[in-house]
C-alpha cells in the first residue's frame, strides 16, 4: 500500500472509532446501565427477567443517566487536567452515580453527591475492584480484537470494516461485563454501610415496577 493509502485507511479508522466512540459514551452504555441495574435488581428480588421491561425501564432512564455521565465525565476531566490524582479520585467516587440513578432515581448532582458519600471509605476497595475489572476486560477485548486487526492488516486499507468489526464486538461483549461490576460494587457498599437487604430494595423499585 502507498503512502496516501495507508493515511487514508488511518483516517477511516480514526473516524469510525471517533463515531462508534461517541454512540458507545452517549448511548449505549447508559441505555447498558439501566438495563443491567434493573435486571440484577430484579434477579435480586426473585422476580422474572424479561427483556422488554427491562429495556422499557432503561429508556426511562436514559435521560437522567445521560445527564449524570455529563456531569460527572465534565468533573472527571477537571480533575485529571488540574493534577492526575484529583481525577483518579473523582472517576473512582463517582463511579456509582449512574447506578444511583437508577435504583434510587435520584438525579443529577444529588445523584453524584450520593454516589461520592456512598464511595467514602471505601476508596481502595473500588479502585482495587475497577483495575482488576479493566484487566479482565482489556484481555477479553484483546482476545477478540486480534484476530480481526491482523486480517485487516493483511487485507490492505480497504478492509478497515473488518477492524470496526473487531471493535464492535468486544464492546459489546465486553462493556456489559464491566457495567455489571459497577452495579455489584454499588450493592455490596449499601449493604455494608447502610444494611441495603430485599425491602428496601422493592420499596425503592416498586414504582418502576
Amino acid at each position: 500500500a502507498t503512502q496516501e493509502e495507508f493515511e487514508a485507511w488511518t483516517s477511516q479508522v480514526l473516524v469510525v472509532t471517533l463515531v462508534f466512540a461517541a454512540v458507545q459514551l452517549l448511548i449505549v452504555q447508559p441505555l447498558l446501565v439501566a438495563a443491567i441495574s434493573r435486571a440484577a435488581a430484579d434477579a435480586y428480588l426473585g422476580e422474572q427477567v424479561t427483556v422488554g421491561r427491562t429495556f422499557r425501564f432503561a429508556l426511562s432512564r436514559l435521560p437522567a443517566i445521560l445527564w449524570v455521565t455529563i456531569i460527572t465525565s465534565i468533573v472527571t476531566l477537571v480533575g485529571f487536567i488540574l493534577l492526575v490524582i484529583p481525577g483518579i479520585i473523582a472517576l473512582v467516587r463517582l463511579t456509582l452515580t449512574p447506578v444511583v440513578v437508577v435504583v434510587e432515581d435520584v438525579r443529577g448532582t444529588s445523584a453524584v453527591s450520593r454516589s461520592w458519600n456512598l464511595t467514602a471509605g471505601h476508596f481502595w476497595r473500588v479502585l482495587g475492584t475497577l483495575i482488576l475489572a479493566g484487566i479482565i476486560s482489556f484481555l477479553g477485548a484483546a482476545i477478540i480484537q486480534i484476530p480481526t486487526e491482523l486480517a485487516a492488516t493483511l487485507l490492505g486499507p480497504d478492509a478497515w470494516p473488518v477492524s470496526a468489526l473487531g471493535t464492535a464486538v468486544a464492546s459489546v461483549l465486553i462493556t456489559p461485563f464491566s457495567l455489571l461490576i459497577v452495579v455489584l460494587l454499588y450493592f455490596d457498599l449499601r449493604v455494608r454501610k447502610e444494611g441495603y437487604d430485599i425491602e428496601v430494595m422493592a420499596q425503592e423499585l416498586a414504582p418502576a415496577s
